[in-house]
């Protein structure tokens, strides 16, 4: 089923067989369903899968797991700071940052880990994050590169963190000023 590819139909035969023999099934079962169900855009499902693989097989460190395990913890990590779910989008930030896949994306994932610690008022650890993301881009034209060296500054300079107090008072400031 799974080469066919009929994901629905791989995942219960994968889980059944998991429920039948869960100590005796190979590590690559945990991968195949991580991938089924990331291909089922079900990222959160496929991170425990791409998990238990990666922790049960010393040679897929390299593999194209460890690549799609941080592809869907980064995917999650996006979707759940633009929803302001911020302990969800630090824990999928952490997932990417731990992994180091995808490479193209650790500093966009840091960058959204600077942001979150601007959330939670950590001036000095925003800065810290900015300030090595602006390092490790030193040379190269990046957009995550160029917005971290461009928020350090700002941050440097004085200007007052992106915390939440700051979000709700400008969001209650535009209520009022839409009343009056």
């Amino acid at each position: 089923a799974y080469a066919r590819p009929d994901y629905d139909a791989a995942i219960r035969a994968y889980l059944l067989g998991l429920a039948r023999a869960q100590a005796q099934a190979p590590p690559e079962v945990y991968a195949r369903l991580g991938d089924a169900f990331e291909r089922k855009r079900q990222c959160a499902t496929a991170i425990e899968y791409y998990e238990r693989y990666l922790s049960a097989d010393s040679a897929a460190v390299t593999g194209d797991a460890r690549y799609r395990y941080g592809t869907c913890a980064f995917r999650l990590a996006e979707r759940a700071f633009n929803n302001d779910d911020l302990p969800s989008a630090r824990k999928y930030v952490e997932i990417v940052l731990r992994n180091g896949e995808p490479v193209s994306r650790v500093d966009d994932a840091e960058l959204i880990m600077a942001r979150i610690h601007e959330w939670d008022g950590s001036r000095e650890a925003a800065m810290e994050t900015y300030k090595r993301i602006a390092e490790r881009n030193a040379g190269r034209q990046s957009r995550a590169g160029l917005e971290a060296y461009r928020r350090f500054k700002q941050l440097e300079f004085g200007l007052p963190l992106r915390s939440e107090e700051r979000a709700r008072a400008a969001e209650e400031q535009a209520v009022r000023e839409g009343e009056g």
